[in-house]
């Protein structure tokens, strides 16, 4: 656990709980938006034989374990929480039965309803997309449930709830079942075309020949009910909310939203980047490269959409290259050496294109239309008596290619919405790198507010502000020649491509 700031600066703290891609944490989040207190511990896991190599299924025994186990740590810290709010990943669901037994539970990992779904895709693939706003169906409440129903009928059956993960732990908390409108639009719950927040998309799973119980909808920070404190007694009696889905959070920790209206885009850069932008109307890409989704109700933000263009796992394959580059050194073994700040480092001692070095490690213009395998790797000059690819210079290649990549989901998050970008703000983990954040606005050729306190998830989760924020403008020169690197990288991007096309 670490403690952020003192509690003087807090009025009426909040607890939240951030079931995200990669841990379970909890957060004491003052009323300013500061991050007080903080723990995190792992997901646990199942092994589930019967549900193939593909299967990522949680142990939800273990998942509450850690949880209350975070609960604990944050509340040592003395600052005792007035609320509790919820944000969870997105695509990870909780089927339950009429007794509240789990009959499923993935994360968004989970690929067992890859076959399934595909299935789902080339038959009914328009139909789904144009209803919810999203596919693959293998991702979906739709495919996860054509799984269940094709290896597990009886559990099938048996399904009374399909809850997002989010909506599972309010109920823990508090024993009151509702599902909130953007974690359930993004699971392809919910008929978005039309109205606000939507409806169930029942009659479409009725079409894809699947049963999908309509639990209730409640709007993100509507009081759920109250704590039980059955698993952790000092949580008693605290209100409850679902903050909804955990990127769209942290737009609204980055401000982005507050003004309601069209266009203002956030990039959530963390273990996958994610550009999001908002809509007043249910905008939906007409080749289906991209998912429009809800905002979460906050305030003046109620009623909005937003078109989504994900690069991908972009903070995940910076965590690879760290591990490629510094597994055998001594810092990164032991845990005690700052690997990312040194990598930020050499990054910023090689000058604008690398010296003609490129990675490409997975991030690029999102299109869930066609989902694959693609081709990746570190290309430089050769031969390498002549030159050789460097760390430095393979860290600034990667920072680049990430940079390109947003600047790929953004432009066409505006082409396919038909919304220009009003305001860009950027948060997420790798709003870490110094070097990240400085040429990012002159590949964008925008002036770019990024957030260095990174966790901007907790304080949108909070209904708060993360502190943080700065705005950046794009230099002429580097964005002139930034705009050459860029287009090198897409060129770079389709011949990859159509390697294996």
């Amino acid at each position: 656990m670490s403690e952020r700031s003192a509690y003087s600066h807090t009025l009426s703290p909040t607890l939240v709980f951030d079931a995200g891609s990669s841990s379970i944490r909890a957060r004491l989040v003052s009323a300013d938006g500061r991050i007080i207190a903080d723990a995190s511990r792992p997901y646990a896991y199942a092994s589930e034989p019967d549900g193939g190599d593909l299967t990522r299924a949680f142990d939800l025994h273990g998942c509450w374990a850690s949880l209350t186990d975070t609960a604990r740590e944050v509340l040592a810290s003395g600052c005792p929480p007035s609320a509790i709010a919820i944000t969870s990943q997105r695509q990870s669901l909780v089927f339950l039965d009429d007794t509240g037994h789990p009959l499923y539970a993935g994360p968004n990992t989970d690929l067992r309803a890859i076959f399934q779904g595909a299935a789902l895709d080339i038959e009914h693939g328009d139909a789904i997309y144009r209803t919810t706003g999203h596919r693959p169906a293998f991702m979906m409440a739709s495919g996860k449930l054509a799984w269940l129903r094709d290896t597990r009928s009886a559990d099938y059956a048996r399904v009374a709830h399909v809850l997002p993960l989010a909506d599972w732990i309010a109920w823990r908390l508090t024993g009151e079942i509702a599902c909130e409108p953007s974690l359930a639009a993004a699971s392809g719950l919910l008929d978005i075309r039309d109205s606000w927040p939507g409806r169930w998309a029942s009659p479409l799973f009725t079409e894809l020949g699947l049963r999908c119980p309509e639990t209730p909808l409640q709007d993100a920070d509507t009081p759920r009910g109250s704590a039980t404190g059955a698993d952790v007694p000092a949580l008693a009696g605290l209100p409850v909310t679902v903050a909804g889905a955990d990127t769209q959070r942290a737009l609204i920790g980055m401000g982005v939203g507050a003004e309601g209206g069209d266009g203002q885009a956030g990039i959530v850069a963390g273990w996958s980047a994610t550009v999001q932008m908002t809509m007043t109307h249910p905008a939906m890409s007409e080749s289906m490269k991209t998912w429009t989704g809800l905002f979460p109700a906050s305030g003046l933000a109620s009623g909005l959409w937003v078109m989504e263009s994900g690069a991908g796992d972009m903070g995940n394959a910076w965590r690879w290259l760290a591990e490629t580059l510094f597994a055998g050194e001594r810092g990164y073994r032991d845990g005690r050496g700052d690997v990312y700040g040194e990598m930020d480092r050499l990054a910023a001692s090689v000058p604008r294109g690398a010296n003609g070095v490129s990675v490409s490690l997975g991030p690029q213009a999102m299109d869930v239309s066609s989902l694959g395998m693609r081709l990746g790797g570190i290309m430089f000059p050769v031969p390498m008596t002549l030159s050789g690819a460097t760390r430095a210079q393979i860290c600034r290649a990667a920072l680049e290619s990430f940079a390109y990549a947003i600047r790929a989901n953004l432009e066409q998050a505006e082409r396919e919405s038909g919304v220009e970008a009003t305001r860009i703000a950027l948060g997420g983990g790798l709003t870490r790198s110094t070097t990240l954040r400085r040429i990012l606005p002159s590949v964008l050729g925008r002036p770019v507010t990024a957030f260095a306190e990174h966790d901007v998830t907790a304080a949108g989760a909070a209904g708060a502000r993360a502190h943080g924020g700065v705005e950046a403008k794009p230099d002429a020169e580097m964005a002139a020649e930034y705009q050459e690197l860029y287009e090198q990288w897409t060129d770079t991007q389709e011949r990859l491509g159509a390697l294996l096309g």
